[in-house]
């Protein structure tokens, strides 16, 4: 049963930094860009890339001697930006 938790486990952390760029680009870059479907698909695309990229290149050089998996700094930015999107849709405010 333990060897069995164990291994789904690194599942579950791929699968959540993954849900983390994929909501926070499209949203940021509709904001930026606007809704067109044109610019916001190649733009997303561009943008979750250089978003992973980013926060990599920060997980390796802010701590220095240690390497911090990228996946921890992405949930530390995507785990406010989920309680913002949700307490935004509760008042019924679109982003």
């Amino acid at each position: 049963m333990v060897i069995k938790i164990s291994l789904l486990t690194p599942d579950k952390l791929i699968l959540l930094v993954v849900v983390t760029v994929g909501l926070i680009v499209p949203h940021a870059v509709r904001r930026a860009v606007g809704g067109e479907h044109r610019q916001l698909l190649p733009l997303s695309m561009l943008g979750g890339a250089l978003f992973t990229l980013l926060c990599d290149t920060a997980a390796r050089t802010l701590f220095a001697p240690y390497e911090v998996p990228v996946g921890i700094l992405l949930s530390l930015v995507g785990g406010p930006f989920f309680l913002f999107l949700l307490l935004r849709s509760r008042k019924g405010a679109r982003i």
